[in-house]
């Protein structure tokens, strides 16, 4: 029951909306870290005016990046970066590495749209009109007492080039009036925590910022055709990554459909042995009554009724049994979906009621159908002879 309550408490759509925000997403692969060749703006006008003649499409989101390159401040930046390596159990470089090599110490600007962030920046106090007019940017990091009060970030636009960043830009200042946890971009991130601003501060900065991610809505209930098309789109430019729920949904119905068989096969096993021990306890209970058995069945008990008595021997057995799951058994399920929602944020409680109702069933079939069948067996010789024998 357990194995059924965690899987069924998978909940895919929950998954899939904490993972995309929209039915596609397309990534420009030649901006992420570790790419080794050229950046690119694969997202241009003619892709986008492409995208946009694909029927079925709705909206298209944009994301812009801008690699920038920070002044290295040991009081700004070192605590952070410290935490940060100790966390991943590495070891951190000297306090003075970035003032020494400045152009190892890069980081991305990324715009971000502010409707996102409307109820985020609210319920943190924060100044909405202020972040959509560009007053002030978002670091990413999970630590902010680790910055210090009323930061100010003073930067150079620039471009990555084997591993080290070119600045090409003048000296800008940004202030930093909050933080977004630093899993908000995937959790990757350079030395240099990643900023967010709106639109408005990216097309102020960098009006030629690279796209790194189009969102797309699909306004079409044929879903499976606009990814085909989208995606055969995509080919043809290359080093585009797509991802789309409807794809990402048929891959976790197989692996529910995979959890649900290794599932089913355990709790089958389990099941069997139940049964093989339960049939052993009756057994051992008709051998050890054998003789009281048969002593009653000759001064008047009837067959049937010796059937019966021991048939609600075995319906108690069932009840007893059910009772303890409904009660210690559901407190156990209740616990190990607390403990697997520590794990799996999206998980969504789904009470297996049918499999229950199923388990029921089989419970009393059984504990009802062997005590009939044990006692017919040893009722195959006639009481005289079942006297005799004890």
């Amino acid at each position: 029951m357990i194995a059924a309550l965690l899987i069924q408490s998978m909940n895919t759509d929950n998954f899939i909306d904490s993972a995309m925000e929209h039915d596609i997403e397309l990534t420009n692969q030649t901006l992420v870290l570790g790419y080794r060749g050229e950046q690119e703006q694969l997202f241009d006008e003619n892709f986008i005016n492409e995208l946009n003649s694909i029927e079925g499409i709705g909206n298209i989101s944009l994301q812009r990046e801008q690699t920038i390159i920070p002044e290295y401040s040991e009081d700004m930046f070192y605590s952070y970066i410290l935490d940060k390596y100790q966390s991943q159990g590495m070891e951190p470089p000297g306090a003075d590495y970035y003032g020494q090599y400045p152009n190892r110490f890069y980081t991305q600007l990324v715009s971000i749209e502010t409707e996102k962030l409307k109820d985020y920046i609210a319920q943190n106090d924060m100044d909405y009109e202020g972040f959509y007019n560009g007053d002030y940017g978002l670091l990413a990091a999970d630590k902010p007492e680790l910055f210090p009060s009323n930061p100010v970030v003073r930067f150079r636009c620039g471009q990555i080039s084997e591993f080290e960043a070119v600045v090409d830009g003048d000296l800008r200042e940004l202030p930093i009036g909050g933080f977004l946890p630093g899993s908000y971009y995937g959790g990757l991130s350079t030395d240099a925590p990643y900023i967010f601003v709106s639109d408005a501060v990216m097309e102020r900065i960098s009006p030629d910022a690279y796209i790194s991610r189009l969102g797309i809505d699909v306004s079409s209930a044929n879903e499976k055709q606009v990814v085909s098309s989208v995606r055969e789109l995509c080919n043809q430019a290359g080093t585009i990554s797509l991802t789309s729920k409807a794809e990402l949904s048929e891959g976790l119905y197989s692996a529910k459909i995979t959890l649900y068989t290794l599932g089913g096969g355990i709790a089958f096993v389990l099941a069997f042995i139940g049964i093989i021990n339960f049939a052993n306890i009756m057994f051992t209970n008709i051998e050890a009554h054998r003789h009281e058995l048969s002593v009653m069945e000759s001064i008047g008990m009837t067959k049937k009724q010796c059937r019966r008595m021991l048939q609600m021997e075995g319906f108690w057995y069932a009840v007893i049994s059910l009772a303890l799951c409904l009660t210690v058994g559901n407190v156990l399920l209740f616990g190990a979906f607390q403990a697997f929602k520590g794990i799996v944020e999206y998980a969504a409680f789904s009470y297996p009621i049918w499999m229950m109702i199923a388990f029921a069933a089989i419970l009393f079939a059984f504990c009802w159908l062997i005590p009939l069948l044990l006692v017919n067996c040893m009722m195959k010789k006639t009481t005289v002879e079942r006297l005799r024998h004890n």
